[in-house]
């Protein structure tokens, strides 16, 4: 592995833990805007998106709508999930609605080739916050 890919490698999971460190804490980094739904942006060869659930709607087995946006950028599957904000309950399913539900939890990280995330949740107050991450070569 040459030394760029190791340093950028090392960039992207410190702004990684950067970015969880301010969403637990709720205090935004300096000069960054709050996230919004969908925001696409580039760490080097990486691009990730952050959901916003309203976890005031009843869901079950609800896609994300992760293999839409990251085939437009010619990629298969995402490399990497972490739960920034949850207020209240709700349980996934990756890539299958099949497979077994987990029980999200705040700040959990999940690495794992995902082509879909689907979500249940019953009807409570509150906006939780899922970020996927994935690598465009």
């Amino acid at each position: 592995m040459s030394f760029l890919v190791v340093v950028n490698r090392l960039d992207v999971l410190i702004n990684r833990m950067e970015r969880l460190i301010a969403a637990i804490t709720g205090k935004p980094l300096p000069d960054e805007k709050p996230p919004v739904i969908m925001v696409e942006q580039a760490l080097l060869n990486n691009r990730y998106y952050i959901f916003e659930i309203d976890l005031s709607a009843v869901r079950s087995d609800e896609k994300l709508g992760i293999q839409e946006l990251v085939k437009k950028h010619g990629v298969e599957h995402c490399r990497y999930m972490t739960i920034l904000a949850l207020p209240a309950a709700m349980q996934y399913k990756v890539n299958d609605t099949g497979a077994p539900a987990a029980d999200a939890s705040l700040g959990e990280e999940l690495e794992f080739e995902i082509t879909e995330i689907y979500l249940t949740n019953a009807a409570l107050a509150g906006t939780a916050k899922i970020w996927v991450e994935f690598r465009v070569d």
